[in-house]
């Protein structure tokens, strides 16, 4: 698996001031053997302290914090590099390695991440949560500007995968919450670190950006491991289970998305059954996925398994394993399916049935208020779950659905 450096000097702006600049936090020892060498050739603090762009009180400071501005640490490696034999890349992993955290501001504003100057599976699936259900807001304020980062989606389970990979790479605790209107759930925080590593070095765009979205192509030229991370989010946060017929959705707004998605899947085996090359009249484009093999690939190489989609996905695929009780099924279909609007789910068939009265197709397009074919599809989908039976009586035209006889 090859490695991939992240150039962290991204992170710096040269509009940065005082409190503002990015800093990182250097291993002490190796700190101050560097510096010893530099004062072999005769350099003085103060000559070394007007190098790396600092005053003289910073670079006594830094001495006893550890804490260098980065573009000073830029500035420091070039200054060491003058008696080094070793290559400018070669320093830079070097150096960069000896980095334990980033730090910004102070106060309220206070910022620490983890150091991170390599690409990681979890980094990729965060860009690709950004990418599809997540934006970059820059907010210019009296004080500056602020860095908001917010994600959101109607499954809770993919807005705590997104908090639990932001814990996991940078170190961070962000919360989420269900939105007011109780439709979805949704992170936001600010953070300058994590954003200019999303922007600057990910080349997330800022703003809005649904129809030009694409992978990085800091990703794109990786390993298959991390564009497979970032298709796995892409997958979660804008893909979906169609529940008539248990096929796997993909849509987008980009059409450059949508190929970034099916080159990725196509190189791991799946090629897609279906992919627009004309957006709706919403302008969506849709990949789909319907061959039950392929499905089965996507669910065992791209869905994680503690989400509602692979749990989805994988009821579609195998069904019910040895559920004999009502109220369990009932459970796990009001989880997996949960009321959106006036929209018809599972349950609402069976609860009509399960009062024990036999029904055929229309009565329940009556009841429900819903069409014959979206009754029919659901009807077929819950007895492949051996949650419904049929039978056709003798004389009668359509099947009469009742409860099947091992639910209790």
């Amino acid at each position: 698996m090859k490695e991939v450096r992240l150039d962290l000097f991204k992170l710096n702006n040269e509009n940065d001031r005082g409190k503002g600049r990015i800093k990182v936090l250097i291993d002490k020892q190796f700190y101050r053997n560097c510096l010893k060498e530099i004062r072999n050739s005769n350099a003085k603090n103060a000559n070394i302290a007007q190098e790396m762009n600092i005053s003289y009180f910073e670079f006594m400071k830094s001495l006893e914090n550890n804490l260098l501005p980065i573009d000073s640490l830029a500035k420091l490696i070039s200054l060491y590099g003058k008696r080094s034999k070793l290559t400018r890349d070669s320093l830079e992993n070097h150096f960069l390695s000896k980095i334990k955290k980033i730090f910004c501001n102070s106060g309220k504003a206070f910022t620490s991440v983890n150091c991170i100057d390599k690409l990681t599976e979890d980094l990729c699936k965060i860009c690709g949560a950004i990418a599809t259900d997540g934006t970059l807001h820059l907010e210019k304020n009296a004080k500056g500007n602020g860095y908001l980062i917010e994600l959101s989606d109607f499954y809770e389970t993919n807005v705590k995968l997104f908090c639990h990979w932001l814990q996991k790479v940078f170190g961070i605790k962000a919360n989420y919450k269900r939105h007011r209107s109780g439709n979805y759930f949704e992170t936001r925080f600010k953070n300058k670190i994590v954003f200019r590593y999303l922007s600057r070095i990910l080349g997330i765009p800022i703003g809005k950006k649904s129809k030009f979205i694409k992978m990085p192509e800091i990703i794109k030229n990786s390993g298959l491991n991390y564009k497979k991370a970032f298709v796995t989010a892409a997958l979660l946060f804008d893909g979906g289970v169609i529940f008539k017929s248990g096929y796997y959705q993909f849509s987008s707004k980009s059409l450059s998305l949508i190929k970034d998605v099916e080159n990725v899947l196509i190189e791991c085996g799946i090629k897609p059954d279906h992919v627009d090359r004309l957006p709706d009249k919403n302008e969506v484009y849709r990949l789909l996925i319907r061959n039950k093999d392929k499905l089965k690939k996507v669910l065992t190489n791209f869905l994680p398994p503690n989400s509602t989609k692979y749990s989805q996905l994988n009821l579609h695929i195998n069904g019910f394993e040895e559920i004999k009780d009502l109220n369990e099924v009932m459970k796990t279909l009001n989880e997996l399916y949960p009321r959106f609007g006036k929209s018809l789910i599972f349950s609402d068939i069976i609860n009509l049935i399960s009062d024990g009265e036999l029904f055929v197709a229309d009565d329940l397009v009556k009841k429900l208020g819903k069409s014959k074919q979206v009754i029919k599809k659901s009807l077929n989908k819950l007895e492949k779950w051996n949650v419904l039976s049929s039978n056709k009586s003798k004389g009668r035209i359509n099947k009469v659905w009742s409860l099947n006889q091992f639910l209790k």
